[in-house]
């Protein structure tokens, strides 16, 4: 992901690569504005969701398939959401994604909605710079006029 810099900024300002409507708030000079539509949840699509926690990953179990699970691999999912307590667990490392597909059976509802986990909605702002990445109303006024 690339690092945002005023150069960065001010090109996504002036180019609005997706349509998102900057022209008219730049001619206004609305910077709180442009930072709130850079940070808006609904504007920068599906991006990668980082870190998932204990309590995502459970929310994703059918009751169910649990139930069908062997004991070794209930050990397992017990031990997945151990490590998920706390800061939780990077969802798109290959040794995580592995375990759950080894654990849950192919095209069911729990391995169906962890799938769904991977990514959830995301800022312009988090799509360009990254996950939890956001603009201020300050950095878009020195990247537009410095």
């Amino acid at each position: 992901m690339a690092t945002m810099t005023k150069a960065a900024l001010k090109a996504e300002l002036q180019n609005d690569p997706q349509t998102l409507g900057y022209a008219a708030l730049v001619a206004a000079n609305n910077d709180v504005a442009l930072a709130a539509l850079l940070n808006d949840k609904t504007k920068g699509g599906s991006i990668p969701r980082t870190l998932g926690t204990a309590s995502d990953l459970q929310s994703c179990v059918d009751s169910a398939e649990y139930a069908a699970l062997t004991g070794p691999k209930q050990g397992l999912w017990t031990a997945m959401l151990i490590a998920a307590i706390g800061n939780g667990v990077p969802l798109a490392n290959a040794g995580f994604q592995a375990q759950a597909v080894y654990i849950w059976p192919n095209a069911g509802p729990t391995l169906t909605a962890l799938t769904a986990l991977l990514t959830r909605a995301g800022s312009r702002a988090e799509a360009l710079w990254g996950d939890g990445a956001s603009v201020s109303f300050s950095q878009v006024s020195d990247a537009l006029r410095n």
